[in-house]
């Protein structure tokens, strides 16, 4: 696995030169479909579900299940990675 190196501080200045989806330069309407097109690429996130459940309740775990454990309920062939 390669790592790339990251910078822990960055400006705002530096993100508005740097930063591919920030740059001044570049329109909403060109900013608009170079999003759409790298969305249509990528597969669904894998904790989409888990996080949509638990923040729609309020940031708090289910009701545990008889067995005494909480379970986030997954929905199965929904979506095509």
């Amino acid at each position: 696995m390669i790592c790339k190196r990251t910078n822990s501080l960055n400006t705002v200045g530096d993100q508005k030169t740097n930063n591919k989806h920030l740059k001044e330069s570049i329109s909403e309407e060109e900013f608009v479909r170079m999003r759409t097109e790298r969305d249509k690429q990528l597969s669904v996130p894998n904790l989409l579900f888990p996080a949509i459940q638990f923040n729609m309740n309020g940031g708090k775990l289910f009701r545990k299940e008889d067995n005494g454990l909480h379970y986030f309920k997954m929905p199965i062939n929904s979506f095509k990675n």
